[in-house]
């Protein structure tokens, strides 16, 4: 069995090929969706961010509050920090739990899609690591017409992840998505194909 990681900054395009690694059949754990799991109402993770941020970042129906969150502590670094202290090593062992099911299904090929593989230490539990590359504009102007953000905003978690010329010294393969879906999926082909029973 074979484990790879997939990453990439906010709208370089990372779940566009999460999905097509899906729709082709593949398994594919999502470590965003890990990571909303553990924030579920009543949920530890939950509380602890409620004890550490305040209560405003808890909606009425007792579910997080993702936008206040968010815009919260990609403004200030210690708090994203305390978040990840927080976050982190429960969505890793999460993510632990899921592979040794697919394991026992006898998966022979699994991707890993985690926007902070190597700040998190998933990279470690990978075979292959597969960064998506895309210019920081295209990046801006996709995030702006998938999420509504302003540029500063945008600017701000963008900051906050691990540059991408350091993601691609540590990727195995870097994709560039520069050229679009048809281009990108062609590429994922070609790299797929190896694995291809």
């Amino acid at each position: 069995m074979k484990i790879i990681g997939l990453t990439g900054g906010i709208g370089s395009g990372k779940t566009t090929v999460s999905e097509y690694l899906t729709e082709k059949g593949f398994q594919v754990i999502d470590a965003d969706k890990v990571a909303r799991k553990i924030v579920e109402p009543k949920k530890k993770a939950t509380k602890a961010i409620e004890l550490e941020f305040g209560t405003d970042m808890i909606n009425p129906d007792g579910s997080l509050n993702r936008k206040k969150l968010g815009d919260t502590v990609f403004s200030d670094k210690e708090k994203l920090l305390r978040l990840n202290e927080i976050t982190h090593k429960e969505i890793v062992d999460k993510i632990k739990i899921r592979i040794l099911e697919l394991e026992n299904d006898n998966s022979n090929l699994i991707f890993i899609d985690a926007p902070l593989l190597f700040e998190t230490g998933i990279d470690s539990m990978v075979h292959e690591t597969w960064v998506i590359d895309t210019p920081v504009n295209l990046r801006i102007e996709r995030v702006k017409k998938r999420d509504s953000m302003d540029d500063e905003k945008i600017e701000s978690r963008i900051a906050n992840q691990m540059e991408q010329h350091l993601k691609n010294i540590k990727a195995t393969i870097v994709i560039d998505n520069s050229l679009g879906k048809e281009e990108l999926y062609k590429k994922i082909d070609q790299l797929i194909k190896k694995y291809e029973v």
